[in-house]
């Protein structure tokens, strides 16, 4: 793998596998890994289309019979105690990673674990951001030409939740794995539209 971390042999779960940045992870584990196994769940619920999850597990399925490693899907929550490119790079790395147990200076345990933040560490202007969205669409196919955009605009004020600034600070990410994500809006939204194009074509 280009991480250069070995995950061959070990068993590794992944949360929310049919939604967009978890279908990437699984697909790529199972493309890469030549043992172990990728547990994967979700409880499929119909937060959004669920057909597209169940496309996104078909594709998983797909993959899984031709990798070496096993795949294992289970239909449940996480609570139950009964995009797309650079957020993978950046959990495969981490998952490579996990701290070991180990106590500090004052002989007390460290936790072992860490939290990284994983994405662009630039600000986008969100006009810019739907503008760009808007090309790429018309790009692709989705959207013809000659599309009113200005019509379908409806420019309102914040919104519970918004927040004036938002960016991901990823410098314990670079300086503890060596990975700065990269991607910027243009080619992410570029590969969004395009995967669009494809699945609803």
């Amino acid at each position: 793998m280009k991480h250069n971390i070995d995950l061959n042999g070990k068993t590794i779960l992944v949360t929310g596998s049919p939604g967009f940045i978890g279908a990437n992870l699984v697909l790529r584990l199972l493309r890469e890994l030549t043992s172990g196994v990728v547990i994967s769940l979700d409880n499929m619920n119909n937060y959004y289309d669920v057909g597209l999850k169940e496309y996104r597990l078909s594709l998983i399925e797909k993959a899984a019979e031709a990798s070496p490693a096993r795949h294992i899907f289970l239909r449940g929550s996480i609570g139950d105690k009964s995009f797309v490119d650079d957020i993978v790079e950046g959990i495969l790395r981490v998952m490579g990673g996990a701290p070991q147990k180990e106590n500090g200076s004052d002989g007390l345990p460290i936790p072992p674990y860490a939290v990284y933040n994983i994405g662009g560490g630039t600000p986008e202007n969100l006009l810019t951001y739907i503008s760009t969205l808007q090309e790429e669409l018309v790009r692709a196919g989705v959207l013809p030409e000659d599309y009113d955009f200005e019509g379908h605009r409806e420019l309102v004020g914040m919104q519970p939740g918004d927040v004036p600034v938002t960016y991901a600070d990823s410098k314990a990410l670079e300086q503890d794995y060596g990975f700065k994500p990269s991607i910027g809006i243009r080619e992410g939204l570029r590969k969004f539209a395009q995967w669009y194009a494809e699945y609803y074509k």
